[in-house]
């Protein structure tokens, strides 16, 4: 437990003559190992209710006329510039997406221009997209060590659907994971964890309709870290690639951390590749000294070829054509965020791909950085008489998190219709056609979102990964392929197949895209998410007996 004094003697003399020293000396710790922190008035807060609480410093962290955050001796570069920015890891398109006007909220912040703290922190919450990004400066050189890589994660106190959607391409909302843990590189030039450096966490939220706020001296409570980590060699999807070039990540359940978990381990474990910008896919693409592919879908990501051509095509055509025409034109996508972001031309992207990983390395050498607990926003709820009965910072932002998520798994109804062939019964037709049950689940949207924005273009597509045999679509239907679910088809809506030998194998799922419109013209963003389905089958069989 770290602890800041705040210039401890002029403060006693004030602050004791309106409460014990009891109550005076909870001010001083924060739960966490987190440091003191003033109010936005420079003062500290000191509540009614049970406990004490306060509000963390607030700052106008895209002021053009900001040119340091705010800190005692005023040395703390932004994120943004300079030495040790995260523009050293990321593009433009995501170094630039913070602009409030375009759904960004400051959640929590440790900075404050009074006061001097280890390794400080600010999160960002993007109300529009169900982003959360997590700002941390290092500046202290006892958390700094030698590493290949970052490790950080985030986890709840209690199981709910809140990180449903964070490492998942497909959704099962049955699973009610409690945390999420990643690897992923870090600055490119000169140490990992050198001192002085920033760095940038995100993390994709699934609104959580069974959350309420509570009055209660405990409600849930959102945690994230950050490790450094040697990590010795790097396979995914079976392609043994050495060195982790992109952000991997897994989630689960459990107090101690997935990736830990991962390391070592005889069997794969599956995960997703986390995609954070516009030039992400073009920066990772194997070219020759023409610039040019070697072969079609090179990269050095450790993704099949084909898949990688596949999802390239796909958001090259997203982002393309438009964010308010992505859904129903969305292809080669089954999780991404799209768009959203007034300051850059080029719109920008979240997306999740699945992966195997099978990490090797040395545990031993795995080093905490860095931890915080923090109140998870919109849980909090003050009293009748409008306090708080919890201890430490109320959340600046203090709404349900999250866009949308389902009630229920949606079921499909699949009609099965075999029609043999009399001649030669090695041979049969097969149709399946599938439709939704609409009945079974619904979308629900977050209240904090809808009141602020328009939900349009609803769309829902069944996608059918093809296991065997061959697949002869309608004209109606989209053709699409990712090959990384083992080379396999994706078709949407109904088919028929036509099989020979052997009997077909098949999965279905259920994607559904839409746009968020805000009601003050900020940009609009498209979000598409894939679902895991149950489904009702119902098997016709018209094979008629065979004439001698």
């Amino acid at each position: 437990m770290k602890r800041n004094l705040l210039k401890l003697t002029e403060l006693v003399k004030v602050t004791l003559k309106k409460m014990s020293l009891v109550a005076f000396l909870a001010l001083i710790f924060f739960t966490g190992c987190q440091k003191e922190q003033l109010n936005s008035t420079g003062k500290i807060a000191v509540m009614g209710g049970s406990s004490d609480w306060q509000y963390p410093y607030s700052f106008n962290w895209e002021d053009p006329n900001l040119n340091n955050m705010p800190y005692s001796n005023n040395n703390i570069s932004l994120p943004w510039i300079g030495s040790g920015a995260i523009a050293n890891v990321y593009g433009p398109d995501v170094v630039n997406d913070r602009v409030h006007n375009d759904g960004w909220e400051l959640v929590y912040n440790l900075f404050s221009p009074t006061a001097t703290m280890t390794d400080p922190y600010f999160i960002l919450y993007n109300k529009y997209r169900g982003l959360m990004r997590i700002y941390f400066y290092q500046n202290s050189y006892l958390n700094s060590a030698p590493s290949t890589y970052l490790q950080d994660g985030i986890l709840i106190n209690t199981p709910g659907k809140l990180l449903q959607f964070a490492g998942k391409d497909i959704v099962d909302v049955l699973n009610m994971p409690t945390r999420f843990d990643k690897a992923e590189p870090v600055i490119p030039s000169g140490p990992p964890f050198a001192i002085n450096n920033w760095f940038m966490l995100q993390y994709e939220l699934a609104y959580d309709p069974d959350l309420t706020p509570t009055t209660s001296q405990n409600p849930p409570i959102m945690t994230f870290y950050i490790n450094s980590i040697n990590i010795d060699n790097v396979n995914l999807s079976g392609t043994d690639i050495g060195t982790l070039n992109g952000t991997i990540g897994s989630a689960g359940n459990g107090s101690s951390n997935l990736i830990s978990k991962i390391l070592g381990a005889t069997a794969p474990t599956a995960g997703v590749l986390a995609v954070v910008g516009a030039n992400f896919i073009s920066d990772h693409t194997i070219t020759d000294e023409f610039n040019t592919p070697l072969p079609a879908g090179s990269n050095n990501l450790g993704l099949a070829n084909g898949a990688f051509e596949a999802i390239s095509k796909g958001i090259s055509s997203a982002i393309s054509s438009g964010v308010s025409s992505i859904p129903g034109a969305a292809f080669n996508i089954l999780s991404a965020i799209i768009g959203g972001s007034s300051a850059s031309t080029q719109q920008t992207v979240s997306l999740n791909l699945s992966t195997n990983i099978n990490l090797h390395g040395n545990i031993t050498s795995q080093f905490k950085v860095f931890s915080a607990d923090n109140w998870l926003p919109g849980s909090v709820k003050a009293n009748a008489n409008g306090q708080y009965n919890v201890q430490n910072y109320i959340p600046l932002y203090n709404l349900p998190l999250g866009v949308f998520n389902l009630s229920n798994r949606p079921t499909l109804d699949e009609t099965t219709i075999i029609d043999n062939d009399r001649d030669d019964p090695r041979l049969y037709h097969r149709q399946n056609e599938y439709t939704v049950n609409e009945g079974s689940y619904q979308i629900i949207f977050n209240p904090a979102v809808t009141s602020i924005a328009a939900i349009t273009n609803i769309t829902k597509e069944i996608i059918i990964y093809a296991g065997g045999g061959y697949l002869l679509p309608p004209s109606s239907m989209r053709y699409e392929s990712l090959g990384f679910y083992s080379n396999k088809d994706i078709g949407v809506t109904d088919y028929t197949r036509l099989s020979y030998y052997n009997d077909p194998t098949e999965t279905a799922y259920l994607r559904i895209s839409f746009n968020v419109v805000p009601k003050d013209g900020s940009p609009v963003s498209a979000i598409i998410k894939t679902f895991a389905v149950n489904v009702n089958r119902t098997i016709i069989d018209r094979t008629e007996p065979i004439n001698d």
